[in-house]
């Protein structure tokens, strides 16, 4: 099968991308299940595919820093093993470009709070305790209020860095400014092969 090629500009008016390749689709989701163990402030990382954790414990995060941690180490406690990282990793075998990037999210509780979701690519280190390293923000959405279980919230994202290279892995991190509510959230990023 063979593709034609489509150039573009991207948000940089210097730049142009090929499309060598179909459109396609992932998905990152996390239901109230497991972000009942989510803590206020941190970046807690989506669950890739249909994948789940075993446990509200078990939910691994990227700190609670202002962005998301650029690494992850791996070691034997609670959502730090190595088992409760690889569910949600997108490992990306060839040369993507990232079009958009949008999700919906949905509080349990009648309750407010702000929250924000991060898309991060980073170099994969086999065989390693520092399994992620490198971590450079793709997109992320602005701030939303969500005002509690009455409403669902769609959010289209700023992508900020589309090009990720073959061998790398993208995660999604969900943050909330406070933990009045429990959260479904799905993630969807629209890519093509390049």
């Amino acid at each position: 099968m063979a593709y034609n090629t489509t150039s573009w500009t991207t948000g940089d008016a210097s730049a142009t991308v090929g499309q060598a390749g179909p459109t396609l689709y992932a998905d990152f989701f996390t239901g109230t299940t497991e972000s009942f163990g989510f803590a206020a402030g941190y970046h807690h990382i989506l669950t890739f595919g249909n994948s789940n954790f075993s446990s509200p414990s078990t939910i691994p995060n990227l700190g609670n820093s202002a962005e998301p941690a650029t690494s992850f180490t791996v070691s034997d406690s609670n959502s730090l093993r190595a088992s409760d990282i690889v569910t949600c990793f997108w490992y990306v075998p060839d040369n993507i470009y990232i079009d958009q990037v949008f999700s919906i999210e949905g509080a349990k509780a009648d309750a407010t709070d702000t929250t924000r979701i991060h898309l991060t690519s980073f170099t994969y280190n086999t065989g390693t305790n520092t399994v992620l390293a490198g971590g450079v923000e793709c997109a992320s959405n602005s701030d939303v209020t969500n005002t509690g279980c009455t409403k669902t919230f769609f959010s289209n994202f700023t992508v900020s860095n589309p090009t990720v290279t073959a061998g790398k892995v993208i995660l999604a991190t969900f943050e909330s400014d406070s933990i009045n509510s429990d959260y479904s959230i799905n993630v969807k990023v629209k890519y093509h092969l390049i």
